[in-house]
């Protein structure tokens, strides 16, 4: 009887998150439509230089009410032919290895989207606080995009512990990127 209950549970939430309304957005002058969850904001500015630390700032970027979830674009500052996947796969996969103290690798591949190619990475993250700091766990998704000379990064990230509510979000995200003109 538990055990119904937990995934009669389990369904309802599920089923929540689907419905999540979405919203469109287009990006760089309107070569990139996608949407994203209603109830993010767009970050200012001087939010994503704050919150997303990067030589260069995103394209976009946005961000749940409650300020855990991100969702950001940016343009690579490596540059890749569309027919450097395989290489440009391993390279990315060593730059996440590199970037945090522990990564648990959930999917990979290569996968098409709206007739265009995507490098994706699912993972869970773990970095170790210093001094007093407490570790940082986190639930990723990132896609890379090899266009004409440039390389676009869609990045998806939330804390471990919200990572079943966003699972299903995830997607909804991802599978509504296009990309024109590159």
């Amino acid at each position: 009887m538990q055990l119904t209950l937990s995934f009669v549970c389990l369904l309802l939430s599920i089923s929540l998150s689907l419905a999540q309304p979405m919203q469109k957005v287009k990006l760089a002058d309107g070569n990139i439509k996608l949407k994203v969850p209603k109830d993010f904001y767009q970050m200012t500015p001087e939010d994503m230089v704050l919150r997303i630390p990067s030589v260069r700032n995103p394209l976009a970027a946005y961000s749940s009410v409650d300020r855990m979830t991100d969702f950001n674009v940016k343009v690579s500052a490596t540059q890749w032919r569309k027919t450097d996947t395989e290489i440009a796969s391993r390279f990315f996969k060593a730059g996440i290895y590199n970037l945090f103290d522990r990564v648990k690798m959930i999917d990979e591949g290569v996968k098409t989207i709206n007739k265009q190619k995507f490098i994706y990475f699912e993972f869970e993250s773990y970095l170790a606080g210093d001094n007093d700091q407490p570790s940082d766990r986190k639930y990723n998704y990132i896609m890379y995009f090899l266009g004409l000379g440039r390389t676009l990064v869609f990045s998806f990230r939330c804390p471990e512990r919200q990572k079943e509510e966003y699972i299903p979000v995830v997607p909804g995200i991802l599978n509504s990127i296009k990309i024109k003109g590159m």
